[in-house]
């Protein structure tokens, strides 16, 4: 994951730098090197190496991409002809490729149908890891249920995932045993407190949301999953309220590393494979603004980097 965070930003940078071009050939190339470092910024894991290498990966290519425009702008003005079939023809590939990529990403960006309104989850540096309306920014969104589900971690001092470079154990990872909010008021129609926590990459279909609350708020079911065994404060029939303390964040059920997963169904629910799989999906609004992946939430906000 560390390698891909930094490979594919200094792929794209040298991309908008090193482009040798002339003419259409060096427009293809710069168009192309633009929306490649759209799908970069959207879709890497920035978490792996810190989040605020986003700002730096932008502004060098920024950099990289002025200084080439401005040493091939005549060339870029007059159109010049000399150009090859084969080159004009690799860079229309690209431009293609990573334009239909911006295009599927952005898309994710937006909702449709029902919305829920919610506060954040958690209490401070929640990065939302996947999250949005399509399969390209939100693995979940292929499950009717889970369409626009949420799942979010919570970062160290540095804006990374886990204390080390390389976590491998539970305790590596910032977000094991950070607290669970609610995100509503409302009542809690189910809990699971019971599940052990998986050691990392080992994943359990038997109970695929692992220890959980299920919440029935605005109307709407809302499920809090992967929580730490023996953590979960709250019983069934419980009132809660924004800001509430929940549980804690664990590594339970079908998960990959700590972190909080949350969606919403429409409706009051109580079968749970209806909750998982095949409930009507219903969109978040953190704070007021419909969260995707890149995001990070605070108890009371929400900024989109």
């Amino acid at each position: 994951m560390i390698s891909i965070a930094i490979v594919l930003p200094t792929i794209s940078v040298a991309y908008a730098a090193l482009n040798r071009g002339s003419g259409i050939v060096f427009a293809l190339a710069m168009a192309a090197s633009v929306c490649l470092a759209y799908v970069v910024y959207y879709s890497v894991r920035w978490d792996a190496v810190g989040v605020h290498y986003r700002w730096l990966y932008s502004a060098l290519f920024v950099l990289a991409w002025v200084g080439n425009f401005i040493t091939k702008r005549e060339q870029l003005i007059t159109l010049s002809s000399d150009h090859s079939v084969y080159s004009m023809a690799i860079h229309i590939v690209l431009l293609c490729i990573f334009g239909y990529l911006s295009i599927v990403i952005a898309s994710g960006y937006k909702w449709r149908g029902e919305s829920i309104s919610l506060t954040a989850p958690v209490e401070s540096n929640g990065w939302v890891v996947h999250g949005g309306g399509t399969v390209a920014v939100n693995y979940h969104n292929g499950v009717k249920a889970q369409r626009y589900a949420l799942d979010i971690i919570v970062l160290d001092e540095n804006g990374r995932r886990g204390r080390t470079w390389l976590p491998a154990e539970l305790n590596d990872f910032s977000s094991f045993g950070k607290s669970v909010l609610s995100p509503c008021d409302g009542k809690v129609l189910a809990t699971e407190n019971n599940q052990e926590d998986r050691a990392i990459g080992e994943l359990r279909d038997d109970s695929p949301a692992g220890n959980f609350v299920l919440l029935h708020c605005h109307g709407n079911t809302v499920l809090l999953a992967h929580l730490k065994k023996g953590s979960v404060l709250v019983k069934t029939g419980d009132s809660v309220e924004p800001g509430r303390p929940l549980a804690k964040i664990g590594n339970s059920g079908r998960s990959s590393e700590p972190h909080l997963h949350i969606h919403a169904v429409k409706g009051k629910v109580m079968d749970m494979k209806m909750v998982i799989a095949t409930g009507e999906p219903v969109a978040l609004l953190i704070n007021g603004e419909f969260s995707r992946r890149g995001d990070i939430l605070h108890l009371n906000e929400k900024t989109s980097e």
